[in-house]
């Protein structure tokens, strides 16, 4: 079923040569479709069920798939079947972390929340990989308190210059791709 009325798209069979939603005659090539004539709710209506019916075959095919391969013990088409749904997954986690990630402004948004709040542990979680910490922790013991004293002055000294309703904002008005030499040379320097 691959044919379609030209007057009101429903769908029919290929050797059809009335629709029989509508009663069009299909032999008459380019017939003319009258502008007073409205497209026929019915047809949308058909259509759509016939995909919705296509879909369900194709979930209860998959199912009944994998129904089969976990009774049998088919390792192979579970593993298959198990990989797509694992590509899937992975397909959707990228294109929400595309959506929603946020790229290099959420890591400032968070270091500029922090500093509103004279949070330490925010800021150094924001501003810090976990090897770089737990170096930094190892080596002094009060690493997390001057962390916090650090924010909470950093909190109070933007307070006193710019008032007590003090909202952090940035604008990024210049930026540098790095390429592999750049960051290992930061590395290199932390």
């Amino acid at each position: 079923m691959s044919k379609f009325c030209g007057k009101c798209g429903a769908q029919l069979n290929d050797d059809a040569t009335f629709c029989t939603n509508c009663g069009a005659n299909l032999e008459q090539p380019n017939q003319q479709v009258n502008s007073n004539q409205q497209f026929n709710a019915d047809a949308v209506k058909n259509a759509a069920a016939a995909a919705q019916a296509k879909v369900s075959q194709g979930y209860d095919a998959a199912k009944n798939t994998v129904t089969t391969a976990v009774k049998t013990g088919d390792k192979k088409t579970l593993a298959i079947v198990g990989g797509i749904g694992v590509v899937i997954i992975v397909l959707i986690v990228l294109l929400l972390t595309l959506i929603f990630g946020g790229g290099y402004k959420t890591p400032l948004n968070k270091i500029a929340k922090a500093m509103e709040d004279g949070n330490g542990k925010a800021y150094r979680q924001a501003t810090m990989s976990s090897k770089y910490y737990k170096a930094m922790k190892e080596d002094d013991d009060d690493f997390d308190d001057d962390l916090n004293d650090d924010a909470k002055y950093m909190q109070k000294s933007l307070k006193y210059k710019y008032g007590s309703n003090l909202k952090v904002k940035f604008k990024v008005t210049d930026k540098e791709k790095l390429d592999e030499d750049d960051l290992e040379d930061y590395q290199d320097k932390l």
